[in-house]
């Protein structure tokens, strides 16, 4: 029970189901992996760096951002000790740091981070490699908070090329690069271009990930969004709901991401009362007149 190889495979079990959205599950298992891996193989090890690794994305998903950043930085350190600050290795701990201060809101922060990785994956790794995908894809998302959307999409779709190739048409990764072409559409007015990609990205989730993944929600949320701004506000409360029952099922009731999909639905909710309100008008000004008090 308290062998390494033990607790390297805790941290497998723990990274799917990470990816499968159990993220309580995944945190007791990477933590199962790390009681294991202070005592044989010590706190040192790259190993101890998979399972802090997995701690800060479970603690980041579940909005726990100082557990997260903690967690983050051990790795971190750990990484540079055993390969030094410019290994891919390394570069992936800028990512997950770079990850974390995003969903804080802090664009430039991650910017900074983001940029260390995509300097090593391109230097060692070179321009067509997964990871160099990740990196281009990444920073296109802080550059598409940031209102940059020509260069932002000229990154997403070079990752969006690379991944293809790397991983195949039907592959997460694929898809949330899809996804986050779509919300680059919506973000510049065009929500008809962004339900195309939503979709795409959707069905590739369906299949991959299944109807009750986060990610899944967050493709739900964007068609819901843009059916809303297209002012087909049935289907967006619809698709809005759906988002909703997933993350309360999978992130919590007190998830950020849950508080999104509350806010979301509220707006939606609001332009539906909107235009039931702009119908009535228009009814009591024809049927009764401007100046009637009812009107």
């Amino acid at each position: 029970e308290k062998h390494a190889d033990v607790a390297y495979t805790y941290n497998n079990i723990g990274i799917l189901l990470a990816e499968q959205g159990d993220y309580d599950g995944a945190l007791q298992h990477f933590q199962k992996a790390l009681a294991i891996q202070i005592h044989t193989v010590g706190a040192k090890h790259p190993y101890m760096a998979i399972s802090y690794d997995g701690i800060g994305s479970v603690f980041k998903f579940q909005g726990c951002y100082d557990k997260s950043l903690d967690a983050y930085q051990k790795a971190l350190a750990i990484q540079e000790s055993a390969y030094g600050p410019k290994h891919p290795k390394t570069a992936t701990c800028y990512v997950n740091i770079g990850n974390l201060l995003s969903a804080k809101g802090d664009y430039d922060g991650s910017l900074i981070e983001y940029q260390k990785a995509l300097d090593i994956w391109e230097s060692v790794l070179g321009t067509e490699h997964p990871k160099t995908a990740q990196a281009y894809n990444n920073i296109g998302w802080v550059l598409s908070m940031k209102s940059d959307h020509e260069k932002a999409l000229e990154l997403y779709h070079k990752a969006l090329r690379i991944r293809k190739s790397a991983y195949g048409e039907t592959h997460p990764y694929t898809a949330y690069t899809i996804y986050n072409i779509g919300k680059l559409h919506s973000s510049k007015g065009d929500h008809d271009g962004a339900l195309v990609e939503y979709r795409k990205a959707l069905a590739i989730q369906v299949q991959a990930l299944g109807t009750d993944h986060p990610q899944t929600a967050e493709t739900y949320d964007g068609i819901g969004l843009a059916l809303k701004c297209k002012g087909n506000l049935d289907q967006a409360l619809l698709e809005c709901q759906r988002a909703l029952t997933i993350r309360e099922s999978k992130l919590g009731l007190d998830h950020r991401q849950t508080a999104t999909s509350y806010h979301n639905i509220g707006s939606v909710l609001a332009a539906k009362a909107l235009e039931a309100h702009q119908k009535s008008l228009a009814i009591f000004e024809k049927a009764l007149g401007k100046d009637h008090p009812d009107t």
